[in-house]
């Protein structure tokens, strides 16, 4: 059996941000993020996503950075309150030329968008910069 293929890769940042050591940055009051549409109407029980992260450091310890994610099952109209997913990244993960990519691939049924909520840097001494993340739709 194959995996999916996949479609629509859309950054949820128009530009990416910094976030600072020990520093948590939030949608709305330190970033805008999109908010991309996941399903492909409301009969679909089940998508696929990978979400793409990357950001730029120039050393890392054994702490995380986590990136987490609000959904809304209602077109946009509402968001979950807290992190629907949360992707936790060591901040020592493997670099090429500073900059680290970590993918994940999540299942999200009944989602109808997605947007970044807070990246939240957990490493007292690296700051991290042109942090972003991007969004591929599994496709047949």
């Amino acid at each position: 059996m194959s995996g999916p293929s996949w479609k629509a890769n859309q950054d949820f940042l128009a530009t990416a941000v910094a976030c600072a050591k020990s520093t948590t940055v939030t949608n709305v009051t330190d970033f805008t993020s999109r908010s991309i549409r996941v399903s492909r109407g409301i009969h679909y029980s089940g998508e696929f996503c990978l979400l793409t992260i990357t950001f730029t450091r120039t050393t890392g310890t054994s702490s995380e950075v986590d990136f987490e994610f609000q959904a809304s099952f209602d077109d946009g109209t509402t968001w979950c309150t807290d992190a629907f997913i949360k992707i936790s990244i060591a901040t020592n993960r493997t670099a090429v030329s500073n900059v680290v990519r970590h993918c994940s691939v999540e299942l999200i049924p009944g989602v109808s968008h997605l947007r970044l909520y807070r990246i939240v840097n957990n490493d007292a001494s690296t700051d991290l910069t042109a942090c972003n993340a991007t969004l591929s739709i599994g496709g047949d």
